[in-house]
């Protein structure tokens, strides 16, 4: 599987992006199974996330990362992110947040 966002537009260039994003407890491993990246250029260039367990409630898990370096990505303001599976995992994923600065 991967879900992919629009392009929102960004007024300048950003150096670094965060991540958050819900799935049902228990169902992958993150940073394995399911992996984010979020990129500058219109997905042209991608930066995987390093994603950690940031809070739980109600059977959902809540990963986030912060300080996404995109830096090294060619510039661009065209901010977009990614969420993809890398098995046959059943994983539900909502509530993708992006930000940047």
């Amino acid at each position: 599987m991967s879900l992919k966002s629009v392009s929102y537009t960004a007024q300048v260039a950003p150096t670094k992006g965060r991540l958050s994003l819900q799935i049902a407890s228990g169902a992958p491993t993150i940073n394995v199974d399911l992996l984010a990246d979020i990129s500058r250029d219109g997905g042209i260039s991608w930066t995987t996330a390093n994603l950690a367990l940031a809070s739980s409630f109600s059977g959902i898990d809540v990963f986030e990362a912060q300080n996404i370096d995109i830096s090294a990505q060619p510039s661009g303001t065209a901010m977009q992110w990614r969420v993809r599976t890398q098995n046959n995992k059943l994983i539900a994923v909502s509530g993708v947040v992006m930000q940047w600065s």
